[in-house]
């Protein structure tokens, strides 16, 4: 075997159509946009006169829908969320070991975003609307829980399994699929400012190495959701 044989046959196959892909692609910068013009309005705000709990409920609806349609155009292609999520055969040892390497990352990565964010400085104003997005009480509190497991958990299936799976099938190329999907990634985060557009990038990034280095999705689900866990409940009023 050529060594142009062996890299083509290392390189993942699509695991859904180009146009579902396109379509998700489609409905991931639509939702954006509709953030952005908001943003652009004035409207800094994020929680709105219905509250929180609404604004959770409605946020983890559509990562679900998401999550579902993905499911949806990956069955039809002979394809699992389990393998995506990991293909290697289950263990004691390899959960150990995913777990050991996403309490170093998550480590690594909170004083990073600590050195990060002391250089980016967001506005007032951006640092006001996250401060009011974060859960205030017991109730939802415990309601954030669910809402950081459940979404994190849909991000990283959709951006670091199904999206960078299909950008790396599509270009041949894992490090042009990284950026894609930090792209897709930071692109939906924009409303909320782009000192915080540029550390939701990084994080992608951090996220999608550690996917590429372990071949499995269980490391960035546990880091991403850890870091919505910590930052809601230890930074929240």
């Amino acid at each position: 075997m050529s060594a142009n044989q062996a890299n083509n046959a290392a390189l993942p196959a699509l695991i859904a159509s180009r146009l579902h892909t396109a379509i998700v692609l489609l409905i991931l910068f639509a939702l954006a946009a509709g953030g952005i013009l908001r943003a652009l309005r004035g409207s800094p705000d994020l929680v709105g006169p219905a509250g929180r709990l609404p604004l959770y409920a409605s946020i983890l609806a559509i990562q679900l829908l998401l999550f579902w349609f993905v499911r949806t155009g990956m069955r039809r292609s002979g394809h699992s969320v389990a393998a995506l999520i990991d293909p290697a055969p289950r263990s004691v040892m390899r959960w150990i070991r995913y777990l050991g390497i996403a309490v170093v990352a998550w480590i690594l990565w909170m004083i990073f975003g600590a050195v990060l964010g002391s250089f980016l400085k967001p506005s007032h104003t951006e640092l006001t609307a996250i401060q009011q997005f974060l859960p205030h009480g017991r109730l939802e509190k415990l309601c954030w829980v669910a809402f950081s497991a459940g979404t994190n958990f849909c991000e990283e299936v959709l951006y670091r399994g199904y999206l960078l799976t299909q950008f790396r099938a599509l270009t041949s190329s894992a490090a042009i699929a990284l950026l894609l999907q930090t792209v897709v990634f930071a692109v939906g985060h924009l409303a909320l400012g782009v000192p915080i557009a540029i550390s939701v990038s990084f994080l992608a990034l951090w996220l999608g190495v550690l996917t590429l280095w372990q071949k499995s999705l269980l490391p960035s689900i546990l880091v991403h959701v850890s870091i919505s866990l910590f930052g809601g409940l230890a930074f929240s009023p």
